[in-house]
C-alpha cells in the first residue's frame, strides 16, 4: 500500500486479460492415444473412452484436446453442453486462456478443469 501511495498507483485495478498458452509438441501416437482418437472421431462420450482404453478421465480429456488440436472439429457439443462452452468462451474472453484456474474461478467453481480444458482447446484449434 506504501508503495502504491509513495508512487501515485492506484490499488483496485483489474487484471488485465492472459496471453494464449504456447502450443506444445505433438504427442507420440501410441496404440491407446490412436484408439482414443478413432472413438473420439466415431463420437464417443469421454466415458466409453475412458472404458475402452482403461485410462482415467483427465488422461482422456487429454486425449480429447489433442483430437480437438489434430482434427479440429466444428462443434464439440458432443462432450462439452452448449450452454457450457458459451459461459467458458465468455470467460476466456475476459481473463485469456494461459491459465486455467483464473477461469475455473471466475466460473464460479462450477465448470470442471477438464470442461475448461477440452473449450480451451477448442477455442485456440486454430493457432
Amino acid at each position: 500500500r506504501s508503495y502504491c501511495e509513495e508512487n501515485g498507483l492506484s490499488m483496485d485495478n483489474e487484471a488485465g486479460p492472459v496471453a494464449a498458452p504456447e502450443p506444445t509438441a505433438p504427442r507420440t501416437m501410441t496404440p491407446i492415444l490412436s484408439k482414443a482418437l478413432q472413438l473420439f472421431r466415431d463420437g464417443a462420450a469421454i466415458e466409453d473412452v475412458m472404458h475402452q482404453t482403461g485410462r482415467t478421465r483427465g488422461t482422456v480429456a487429454d486425449y480429447l484436446c489433442e483430437f480437438i488440436r489434430l482434427d479440429k472439429p466444428a462443434a464439440i457439443t458432443t462432450w462439452v453442453a452448449a450452454d457450457v462452452y458459451a459461459r467458458v468462451a465468455e470467460v476466456v474472453g475476459k481473463h485469456g486462456s494461459a491459465k486455467l484456474k483464473p477461469l475455473f474461478i471466475a466460473l464460479e467453481e462450477k465448470v470442471s478443469y477438464d470442461e475448461i480444458r477440452i473449450v480451451v482447446a477448442h477455442l485456440n484449434k486454430d493457432q
